[in-house]
């Protein structure tokens, strides 16, 4: 006969206590007025009330009762003791069995977990060793390029560990032109997510997700006729995957990237509910392309969620540009004769988008021409030349444009070239039209990259902040404060990794870890 309760220590009037009470108590020999002594695990914090008394014991609790109106009484335990308590921080989760007058007392399952990840994750950074990537729906890899780049910046090394991807010519692409992110023992899963079998005895440090948008973008749910995004035949499910895999890997650090509306999903506050459970703070943030240093002006939900314990990892709302925005159209379009046959009389897009424009449907052409300061969003399909993605004025017909270049579209994304490097012009652009805008994501993942290193014990530090400055590990220096005299005592051999801002400002990132040495 047993009774399994789960429960969190939890407090009454500022007191920290762990309370049981019901009938069901009973079930596992628990009976009003039994002195229960408390013994401990030598080798883990696992607790047991025990009804005999023991050398070992370290103190009592009694069994109390509360009387019903009816006359019957029920068992209730109140554990104040600090010997339990002091073992037990905060509002831990517990997993507490009730067998034969016994009583066991440890912390849950999610508990252990969270508490090894976070181990793990800490003890990885302090050692030097690469943190393991997961990247879910990987596509051609343009998330886990701003990643690796952002974390290498800041002297962080990483890789791949596990890619999964549906589109063999998507991860076989990656793998061509990214070999930096794979290593032997990498795993690649090309095939449906839903019909992946999770690599058992499988750990990540971080876990990367760019769950399918077709369902949750504006023009998803028009074309498909969605009520909700979770309708979509294919891509509904998929944060049910998506959290499968959170929950196999266990990683200390989640990052989640969409469309903004994806926000506003059911599939959205359903993930948020579940990492909560799970022990993560989430943080959540939109960014804009053209703030962050591309051309596309492009508007991105991104999610950071780091595990309980490493609260401290504050990223949001503030992401400092790693990138300079080019000034005009003209910065970025390759050269081609007036009569080249890239040149194209697209007439019946210009039909659509009056019928569109008559209909007040709201969607209107980007015709541009090299003064443009920036470019709209620019989508999977754009090789099909859809009436509302950006084209290119000719430079004297107006009848006649032409489509960006894969180059061109590299360039308006912030993307190396070499990313898309031998693919079709088809797969090329949906490869870049389904990634994420790489210089906002490189500048997350280089703030996140910092604030790893805190977690490590690295101090930061400006100029201004106080006369030892030039102590601090990660140093900041406005363009300002770099002309001054002070800054020639920087000893800049400390200071290998150096990050330069769009507004001019640095970061000195010393390569000399104290931690390291301390735990050494």
């Amino acid at each position: 006969m047993s009774v399994i309760i789960y429960s969190r220590v939890g407090e009454n009037n500022g007191t920290r206590r762990i309370w049981m009470e019901g009938f069901h108590l009973r079930h596992g020999g628990i009976e009003p007025g039994v002195t229960l002594h408390i013994r401990k695990h030598e080798k883990s914090n696992v607790f047991q009330l025990h009804p005999k008394p023991g050398s070992d014991s370290l103190g009592t609790v009694r069994v109390s009762r509360r009387t019903l109106k009816d006359g019957r009484t029920k068992p209730l335990i109140e554990i104040k003791d600090p010997t339990v308590l002091d073992a037990l921080p905060g509002q831990m989760k517990l997993r507490i069995g009730v067998f034969k007058g016994k009583i066991t007392i440890r912390a849950h399952v999610d508990e252990e977990r969270i508490k090894a990840r976070e181990k793990d994750f800490l003890e990885t950074l302090m050692k030097g060793k690469p943190l393991k990537l997961g990247s879910l729906f990987h596509g051609g890899g343009m998330l886990d390029y701003a990643l690796h780049s952002g974390l290498e910046r800041v002297g962080i090394s990483s890789y791949t560990k596990l890619a999964v991807e549906w589109d063999p010519r998507y991860i076989g692409s990656s793998y061509a032109n990214n070999p930096q992110f794979f290593r032997d023992d990498s795993i690649i899963i090309n095939g449906p997510i839903q019909d992946s079998v999770l690599p058992a005895d499988l750990s990540l440090h971080i876990l990367t997700g760019g769950v399918p948008c077709v369902g949750a973008s504006k023009s998803g749910i028009s074309k498909n006729g969605l009520t909700h995004p979770e309708e979509h035949d294919q891509a509904g499910s998929m944060f049910y995957y998506f959290l499968r895999y959170i929950e196999a890997m266990n990683p200390a650090v989640i990052t989640l990237e969409n469309v903004v509306e994806y926000a506003s999903s059911a599939s959205m506050a359903i993930i948020r509910s579940v990492l909560n459970q799970w022990g993560y703070t989430l943080r959540e943030t939109v960014l804009n392309g053209n703030d962050l240093g591309a051309f596309e002006n492009r508007d991105r939900l991104a999610m950071i969620a780091t595990s309980k314990g490493l609260d401290a990892m504050n990223l949001f709302p503030e992401v400092r540009s790693v990138a300079k925005k080019p000034d005009t159209l003209a910065d970025i379009v390759e050269e081609f004769s007036a009569d080249d046959e890239i040149w194209k009389d697209y007439d019946y897009l210009r039909v659509k988008a009056d019928r569109d424009k008559a209909a007040g449907k709201g969607f209107a052409m980007q015709e541009l021409d090299l003064t443009a300061e920036k470019v709209g969003t620019i989508g999977r399909g754009y090789a099909k030349v859809r009436s509302t993605e950006p084209r290119i004025k000719h430079p004297t017909d107006e009848k006649l444009t032409r489509l960006l270049t894969l180059t061109e579209h590299c360039a308006v994304k912030g993307a190396p070239a070499s990313l898309i490097a031998g693919n079709s012009n088809t797969v090329g652009h949906e490869i870049l039209g389904q990634g994420v805008i790489i210089p906002a994501f490189e500048a997350v993942f280089v703030e996140l990259g910092i604030e790893m290193l805190t977690q490590i014990g690295l101090t930061v530090g400006t100029m201004a902040a106080n006369d030892e400055w030039f102590d601090s590990d990660i140093l900041y220096l406005t363009a300002e404060q770099q002309e001054m005299p002070q800054a020639a005592a920087i000893d800049l051999n400390r200071y290998p990794h150096v990050i330069h801002f769009a507004d001019d400002s640095i970061a000195l990132i010393c390569g000399y870890r104290p931690a390291l040495a301390n735990a050494a």
